[in-house]
């Protein structure tokens, strides 16, 4: 599940995608929902999590560019031109054979030269745990219930839309190298909550309890309506007991009998 955002100017775009990238793993830590893979029962908290540490480095992990502090916008677009594409669109989709945006624009495909819906559809085919197009994009969750996807919109922008909550959101990760940092997001996958910090005792699931309570304090500066949205997340955080550690349980208890399971997750009730 995604969360789309907003940005006002360069620099709130550079500060929301270092806050994205500084707790990405935090949030596919809480939002672990998908431990059942080909009927059967793995030792991941988050697979899709762990499925996407294994596709296109090119275009997928982390980006290294958000801790720089100049010219972000220019820093996002010279990695996106050198991306390999996917494929361009002429009617139907034609494999790029591993040319880069900068390569189109220099020298054309087919024929034809690169315009900008093929910049917006290039773009849209880079998958960082946090994505720039018109609007920023927070991808490390994990499907899981109505509520617990309703309350990702009010804890993203508790935790974004108010610069204080923000840095305090950065801060949460902050010395961490970024090789640290690749270390983190592999190991939240497989053990969610219960993931070590590199170089340190602390627990994910002590950074999702101050992450939640960083939220709580900016919503209360931007809008304390959205405040009791933040509910569903702070039962899991508080307990330790994820969606994918309920679905666990409950997958050996009825010997992975999906018509016995299903009825019992909130998200079917």
């Amino acid at each position: 599940v995604q969360v789309n955002l907003d940005y006002c100017s360069e620099e709130d775009a550079r500060n929301k995608m270092r806050a994205m990238m500084n707790t990405t793993s935090i949030l596919t830590a809480i939002y672990a929902n998908s431990p059942i893979v080909d009927g059967k029962l793995t030792d991941y908290q988050s697979y899709r999590g762990h499925v996407w540490t294994d596709m296109d480095p090119d275009r997928c992990g982390l980006l290294e560019l958000v801790y720089e502090d100049d010219n972000f916008f220019k820093n996002y677009t010279e990695w996106a031109l050198d991306v390999p594409l996917f494929f361009v669109h002429r009617d139907t989709y034609i494999a790029a054979d591993g040319m880069t945006f900068r390569q189109f624009m220099k020298s054309g495909f087919q024929g034809k030269p690169a315009t900008m819906d093929d910049w917006g559809l290039h773009l849209s085919t880079l998958f960082p745990d946090g994505r720039m197009k018109q609007y920023l994009e927070i991808r490390g969750c994990d499907a899981s219930s109505f509520d617990m996807t309703v309350a990702l919109g009010a804890f993203t922008c508790g935790f974004l839309y108010d610069d204080t909550a923000m840095q305090s959101a950065i801060e949460l990760t902050g010395s961490l190298s970024m090789a640290e940092r690749i270390q983190l997001a592999d190991s939240v996958n497989r053990d969610g909550l219960q993931a070590i910090v590199p170089g340190t005792t602390t627990l994910v699931g002590d950074l999702a309890v101050e992450l939640v309570a960083i939220a709580k304090d900016g919503l209360k500066r931007v809008d304390a309506t959205e405040i009791p949205y933040l509910d569903p997340i702070l039962e899991v955080v508080e307990s330790g007991r994820t969606h994918a550690t309920i679905l666990a349980e409950l997958w050996d208890e009825h010997q992975g009998n999906p018509d016995k399971i299903l009825p019992l997750l909130s998200y079917h009730r």
